[in-house]
């Protein structure tokens, strides 16, 4: 999973590490094995790493050749192989083999444009120390988090969770009534809005530079609502879906560690199990949540599927207690009118 956080002030952040070391703690659940930070007269940046990519060698940040440009990443970019290629190809002296580096050298290439380059989720932050700027960016849909606020001393602080933002003395915790309504309206809250008045995410497809002379917030990807229609026989269109449907499921199989497919007997997950079984030869390892309520347990529609396509399927006993809804509460930061996220919490 991974977490990032970090404090920037143009003027200087305040000397000691006692705050972004909190910082990092507060997040330390999103990455067990490793922690690691960058101090600078203008900024202080933290990382929790669960390691998924060069397990050995991919501790961050990791700095550009030069030791100019410092990142630390959340995320995983399921094409950085070919990335790292064309990148190598170019001259770039890659060190590791992670996919974090090659987000660097990709901003290092080409700019803020390396975002439409990228298949995945991130939340990134790339600090320029020559320029003292500061450059955020999260994925397309929104799938890794990242949220802002900013202090009345010019500090600009964020983070993979809220709750690492509320370690920072100064920052207030003052209730933004309209979360409430979204919620209440909608069944959740809505971007770039939090519960709180004063803590931000950055929007889905988008990133944010920050420097001494300025700050920008800029759109790099949408979904284009005028582009023509597809005009094509059903089973054409039944087959183009079908292949890049089966590529999308292949390239997120990347890792070196195991990687299981969550199986909920559904039509969706039952799909990803499919494409996952015809990508390799090796036998699929799935899981499942199951219920002893009967209006709840779907677990006969996946073990058909488990049985159709030979995946060795763990079965998960969901078990609820008030206890485990307080952390639900305490993890998500963003309530929702329902309990949907409290199985998967748990499993």
């Amino acid at each position: 999973m991974c977490g990032i956080a970090g404090i920037y002030n143009k003027n200087g952040v305040a000397t000691g590490r006692e705050v972004i070391e909190s910082m990092s703690e507060a997040i330390a659940h999103r990455g067990p094995d490793a922690a690691g930070f960058h101090i600078d007269a203008c900024v202080q940046l933290a990382s929790r790493r669960l390691s998924i990519i060069d397990l050995d060698a991919g501790a961050q940040p990791i700095y550009s050749p030069d030791k100019n440009l410092c990142i630390v990443y959340n995320g995983e970019i399921y094409n950085y192989k070919s990335l790292r290629k064309e990148l190598a190809g170019s001259g770039y002296p890659f060190q590791t083999h992670t996919d974090t580096e090659v987000v660097l050298a990709a901003y290092s290439t080409w700019g803020p444009q390396c975002l439409n380059r990228f298949k995945g989720m991130f939340a990134i932050a790339v600090y320029n120390k020559k320029k003292k700027e500061l450059f955020l960016a999260r994925d397309r849909f929104g799938i890794k988090p990242l949220y802002f606020s900013e202090l009345p001393d010019g500090s600009f602080l964020f983070a993979s969770e809220i709750k690492a933002l509320l370690r920072c003395p100064g920052l207030t915790r003052q209730l933004h009534p309209r979360a409430i309504d979204n919620m209440l309206t909608y069944g959740f809250n809505i971007a770039p809005h939090t519960f709180f008045e004063n803590i931000h995410q950055v929007l889905p497809g988008r990133y944010i530079t920050l420097s001494p002379g300025s700050r920008t917030e800029k759109e790099y990807w949408d979904i284009d609502l005028e582009s023509p229609l597809i005009l094509s026989e059903p089973d054409d269109l039944a087959a183009m879906l079908r292949e890049r449907f089966a590529q999308s499921v292949e390239e997120s199989l990347v890792a070196d560690v195991p990687v299981a497919a969550y199986l909920s007997g559904g039509i969706d997950s039952s799909a990803v199990t499919g494409a996952y079984s015809r990508a390799g030869s090796e036998t699929v390892k799935t899981i499942t949540i199951t219920f002893d309520d009967a209006g709840y347990d779907e677990s006969m529609y996946s073990r058909t599927v488990s049985e159709a396509f030979r995946t060795e399927n763990i079965e998960f006993r969901c078990e609820i207690s008030p206890d485990d809804i307080r952390s639900l509460v305490y993890y998500l930061e963003n309530p929702l009118v329902s309990l949907l996220n409290l199985p998967l919490f748990l499993l």
